[in-house]
């Protein structure tokens, strides 16, 4: 997908989202967790930040590096959900249906974190 390769994707996620120095997302394990929301700002503004406006991290995969964030090298909100869409449609079958929504950990900025 041209979108995916355009932004600076590949280079960490491979070509076609399987992997490489970051984890593959191809995999059906979700992080930061699998909504809409979630990954557009995942995405957008990077793991730092996210955690920074009061999301947790779910789980580790075998990387624990930090994912960069990449709005500024995505051009338009539509070329982003272009890339979403490519995300979950390499995700393994029954990993991305409203009932298996894995929502983000997210506790609003100035409230206790348990």
């Amino acid at each position: 997908m041209k979108d995916f390769r355009l932004p600076g994707c590949n280079e960490c996620h491979g070509g076609g989202g399987g992997g490489g120095m970051c984890p593959a997302l191809s995999q059906g394990v979700w992080f930061w967790g699998n909504t809409d929301d979630v990954l557009f700002r995942l995405v957008t503004l990077g793991s730092a930040e996210l955690e920074k406006r009061g999301f947790a991290r779910i789980t580790y995969g075998s990387v624990h590096a930090p994912m960069p964030p990449m709005g500024f090298s995505v051009k338009t909100s539509d070329d982003l959900w272009k890339i979403i869409a490519f995300i979950r449609s390499i995700n393994p079958s029954g990993t991305n249906p409203p009932e298996k929504m894995v929502p983000g950990r997210y506790t609003p900025l100035g409230e206790h974190k348990p």
